[in-house]
């Protein structure tokens, strides 16, 4: 605040003026200390500031100069005004009291109205995803039980003529999985054995043909040591992974996914083909992989077949009856007694010189060691003619 506005002691101009112009006795004026010293109003009239002139002498204009309480006068107005705020004067309507601020934008501001409110998030499609309905949750496995669920399973045809099938990828042995499966019902048509340390049996279509059995039979390899009793015409529901082995088709299982139905109305019957159908070495006997089938009127051209590693493994072939070709190789299986070990190499050979005859062999067609092989379930499955 500026002190000139309210200043407590006479003008030393006027006082020196009063000595100049009048006897020092004539220059009193009323101060807050009490004194008493006259200002004589200057020959223009005018007077020191806050005073007016009366006559010859100047005295205070509405008590703004005096002592006490007039020290004070006013300050409620013009000094409010300077601190933005008091009663008096001017503050009493100073734009503070209706500042701005008062009716700021952020009473009603628009995050009250946000989108949040209202966000898509409400609505998101995550309540209806698609997961909760997902595939897995209506998959065959889970249904597996009554017939007319087996027989909705995937088609052993279907299996054994799909791409992996046909065409071999991979042929060093690694087993590449293909793809679940929960088969429909099969006949087996042998009863379970033993294959090395797993166990394996085959399975036909229950609805097979009576005459073509292209694809109508696949190789089913059970893993682990759970008891499992397969005979063969049982009715078998199986559920595994769909694997290829040497380039051989196969169901992947384990005891507990093996479900026997019971007996069938009648008993397997093998599928009677030609050595032409399959001949050890033609792409066209895919198509009896893992199938039930029979030759007849044979004779063996070679006692001891070798393998794509350069060694025998109790195999040996077979050719129509005055005949040298299309040869079948025929292989051991844990149900046969035709092979021998040689006591010098340990190889496994077979009893056979090579001029046999048979009248019938059955068994099923498998892939072993580069070349389709005929496996006999039992040696009564080699009739002698």
């Amino acid at each position: 605040m500026n002190s000139v506005l309210r200043p407590q002691q006479p003008s030393l101009v006027y006082l020196v003026g009063c000595a100049v112009l009048f006897a020092a006795s004539a220059c009193t004026t009323s101060s807050g200390g009490g004194g008493s010293l006259a200002v004589p109003c200057a020959l223009d009239g005018s007077c020191p500031l806050n005073m007016v002139c009366s006559g010859t002498i100047c005295v205070a204009n509405g008590d703004a100069f005096g002592g006490g309480a007039g020290d004070t006068a006013g300050g409620d107005g013009a000094g409010a005004a300077d601190a933005g705020g008091g009663t008096g004067g001017d503050a009493d309507a100073a734009p503070a009291d209706t500042a701005p601020a008062d009716t700021a934008p952020a009473d009603i501001a628009p995050a009250d109205t946000a989108p949040a409110d209202t966000a898509p998030a409400d609505t998101a499609p995550a309540d209806t995803a698609p997961a909760d309905t997902a595939q897995t949750d209506t998959a065959p496995a889970d249904t597996g039980g009554s017939d007319a669920q087996g027989a909705q399973g995937v088609s052993i045809a279907g299996l054994q003529q799909g791409t992996a099938s046909v065409v071999c990828a991979k042929t060093d042995g690694e087993a590449t999985t293909v793809s679940a499966a929960n088969l429909e019902v099969g006949i087996a048509t042998a009863p379970i054995a033993a294959l090395g340390t797993l166990r394996v049996f085959y399975l036909r279509p229950e609805g097979a043909p009576a005459q073509n059995g292209s694809y109508q039979g696949i190789k089913v390899v059970v893993f682990g040591k759970e008891p499992l009793a397969v005979a063969a015409g049982d009715r078998v529901r199986v559920k595994g992974d769909v694997v290829e082995y040497f380039c051989e088709t196969e169901i992947k299982t384990d005891a507990g996914k093996v479900e026997v139905l019971g007996q069938s109305s009648f008993a397997p019957q093998p599928y009677v083909v030609s050595t032409g159908d399959l001949a050890a070495s033609s792409a066209g006997s895919e198509k009896f992989e893992g199938v039930y089938v029979e030759l007849q009127n044979v004779a063996i051209v070679s006692a001891n077949v070798i393998g794509s590693d350069g060694k025998p493994h109790g195999s040996f072939a077979v050719a129509q009856i005055g005949s040298s070709s299309p040869e079948v190789h025929v292989g051991p299986t844990a149900g046969t007694t035709f092979t021998k070990k040689n006591p010098k190499t340990g190889e496994t050979l077979t009893v056979f010189v090579g001029n046999e005859v048979f009248a019938s062999i059955r068994g099923h067609l498998t892939y072993s060691f580069g070349t389709f092989q005929l496996r006999p379930t039992s040696s009564a499955d080699l009739v002698a003619k």
